[in-house]
């Protein structure tokens, strides 16, 4: 038997959009890294 998890993306996305933008900045991530999150 496995467990799943479904989200709902779009009923996340302005948390998910602030959350990556402090922790990008935050954890010093590289430009591939943010390039990629962002694509």
């Amino acid at each position: 038997m496995q467990d799943q998890l479904f989200l709902e993306i779009l009923l996340l996305e302005e948390k998910l959009k602030s959350y990556i933008d402090k922790m990008s900045v935050a954890g010093s991530w590289s430009q591939n890294a943010i390039q990629a999150t962002y694509a």
